[in-house]
């Protein structure tokens, strides 16, 4: 009989151990876990790393012709005239700068960020595929090689101007949203907001 109450004694004592346990194990699963990632340092980090990886580029070839007089207080000075048609090919990288983000909250699995803007990072012209095509001199006014390259900085900043009215910076900012919420989504957060300012 005492035997009994023994073994009674300890299933009860069993039973009330694996309640506790199972308790604990409940009381753990359901509590919110801490993100690692709630430091807005560690995020800024990975969402630069995701920059890097997501800019856009734009090969392009163009065609320009120029025509130049020589002039004295904008009127022109006869048979100064030349003339001559630029071909040469470009790159354009475009994307978002770390320092144009701007994490506006980040609680547990939610995410809000407010991009600024996104912008040209680089612009390269290959020097070495520039080529001149129906140059025309003038005998007081000859076409100087140096004198093409340092108006290519012009044509730039119009080639620039041209992609931009076309909307190339639209799948800047399609293209950066969906690279951002993929990493971020990849780090563990569920809820995230990604805004242009």
């Amino acid at each position: 009989m005492q035997k009994r109450k023994k073994i009674k004694k300890v299933y009860i004592l069993l039973l009330i151990f694996i309640i506790a346990l199972a308790t604990c194990y409940i009381i753990f699963k359901l509590k919110p876990q801490k993100n690692e990632y709630s430091d807005n340092t560690k995020v800024l980090d990975t969402i630069t790393q995701a920059l890097d990886l997501n800019t856009i580029k734009y090969n392009y070839n163009n065609i320009v012709t120029v025509k130049k007089d020589l002039s004295i207080m904008d009127i022109k000075i006869p048979f100064t005239n030349k003339s001559f048609v630029i071909k040469y090919s470009g790159i354009i990288n475009a994307g978002v700068k770390p320092e144009d983000i701007e994490v506006l909250s980040n609680k547990e699995d939610s995410i809000s960020i407010e991009i600024k803007k996104c912008s040209i990072l680089d612009h390269y012209i290959d020097d070495e595929n520039i080529y001149l095509y129906d140059v025309k001199n003038s005998i007081f006014n000859k076409v100087d090689t140096q004198e093409v390259f340092e108006d290519m900085s012009k044509y730039k900043k119009e080639y620039e101007s041209k992609v931009i009215e076309e909307g190339f910076m639209d799948e800047v900012k399609s293209s950066t949203e969906s690279s951002l919420k993929s990493s971020l989504i990849n780090i563990g957060y569920k809820d995230v907001k990604i805004t242009f300012k």
